[in-house]
């Protein structure tokens, strides 16, 4: 084929894929387009789609322009590769269960983003940037820890000590319980 897999403009549209093999020969082919064309009235022609993904791979980018919008669901292990929304001017709501992914093949930009994943390791930045709502979402590998100091001197028979603790505390919680009884 050539081209996009799917384009949706001037119309709103549910897709709903479930384990289907989708492949697009076209290499500057889109997964999804979502945008104005010459058909409809113009600032009025875009296109809305919910995007249901339910047991599903796709592979490939979702361009969504600046009068279209996209709410896109994965649900019972579905995978996305790739980007969505690059230029940053449509508006896409993005929800993910536990059991489903997506790994960005670009920087991506939605206004929402509601995941079932708390800890968002079901989204692999792959070195891109995901922005919800203009905010970068930033997921965090390493446990953070702080380190409490305490340094002393005591002067004793004209002679100076000094000495010092210090301590690792991987809760910032027992820091301030610490503080608190001091």
């Amino acid at each position: 084929n050539k081209g996009d897999s799917f384009y949706v403009t001037n119309t709103t549209a549910t897709i709903n894929l479930e384990n289907n093999t989708i492949v697009n020969n076209d290499s500057t082919g889109n997964f999804l387009r979502i945008q104005k064309d010459s058909w409809g009235n113009t600032g009025n022609n875009g296109g809305t789609v919910t995007l249901n993904l339910t047991n599903q791979e796709v592979t490939g980018n979702i361009v969504v322009d600046s009068i279209s919008k996209l709410t896109m669901s994965l649900s019972n292990g579905s995978t996305f590769k790739g980007s969505i929304n690059t230029a940053n001017e449509g508006e896409v709501s993005l929800t993910l269960d536990k059991t489903s992914s997506i790994t960005l093949t670009a920087n991506t930009y939605v206004k929402s983003l509601t995941n079932a994943d708390t800890t968002n390791s079901n989204i692999n930045l792959n070195g891109y940037k995901l922005y919800v709502n203009g905010t970068e979402l930033t997921k965090s590998q390493e446990k953070s820890c702080f380190f409490l100091v305490i340094v002393f001197y005591l002067r004793y028979n004209n002679k100076l000590f000094y000495g010092g603790i210090m301590h690792i505390i991987d809760d910032i919680s027992i820091l301030k319980e610490k503080i608190n009884k001091s």
